[in-house]
């Protein structure tokens, strides 16, 4: 199941018409079947649980997203040291790779999908937001966005540039589970930033290629 598909990395601000330098953001990830296959219920199953966890300073940011029992997937953005960490933990085992921040592209708008936006409102988390759906090889996305939360940071490769404003939630259908991310909790402040960010490698995980 593709479900990293839905996203990259994700960094945002909280606080309408404003622009934060840090903050902590929480997605709580909601999976169903709909259909009613054995292998789908069973995935269903090992998806409860799952949740997405942001955080970022200006130049710095990190995803944690927490597929139930499957797999914790973290990505770690240090743009001033030009490093990424990605950590794997999995019943296979702990894997780490090392990249370059420099080989993360920006979102930019596709003109190969098809957009359609909607009147339809609704408030998250007291949010104005705005229904859009993306089609893209006869798959539907559905976003509801608003255009009160801004970010200052240098990453924003999760943002997909063909939606005007900010995710509160996303959902989308694959292998006969709908997935639905919606955010849950905001902090403007981080505990550890030197822990948070930090792009050694933990002695635990075994470094890919060796």
């Amino acid at each position: 199941m593709k479900v990293l598909s839905l996203f990259f990395i994700l960094f945002f601000c909280y606080s309408a018409n404003c622009q934060l330098k840090k903050g902590y953001f929480q997605y709580s990830i909601d999976v169903e079947a709909v259909d009613t296959l054995l292998k789908t219920r069973q995935s269903v199953s090992l998806l409860r649980d799952s949740k997405m966890e942001l955080y970022f300073t200006k130049d710095k940011s990190r995803m944690d997203f927490k597929m139930g029992q499957v797999s914790t997937i973290s990505i770690i953005v240090d743009r001033k040291k030009n490093k990424v960490l990605s950590l794997n933990k999995s019943v296979m085992g702990k894997v780490a790779q090392l990249g370059l921040a420099t080989d993360i592209q920006p979102s930019i708008p596709d003109t190969t999908v098809k957009v359609i936006f909607y009147t339809d409102q609704r408030k998250i988390l007291n949010y104005n937001c705005k229904k859009a759906v993306i089609i893209e090889n006869g798959v539907e996305t559905t976003y509801w966005y608003t255009s009160e939360i801004q970010v200052d940071s240098k990453d924003h490769s999760i943002f997909n540039a063909n939606i005007p404003g900010f995710p509160m939630q996303f959902s989308k259908t694959q292998d006969g589970v709908l997935m639905t991310f919606e955010l849950s909790n905001i902090r403007e402040e981080l505990a550890d930033e030197k822990q948070i960010f930090s792009t050694e490698v933990p002695e635990e995980y075994m470094l890919a290629g060796q």
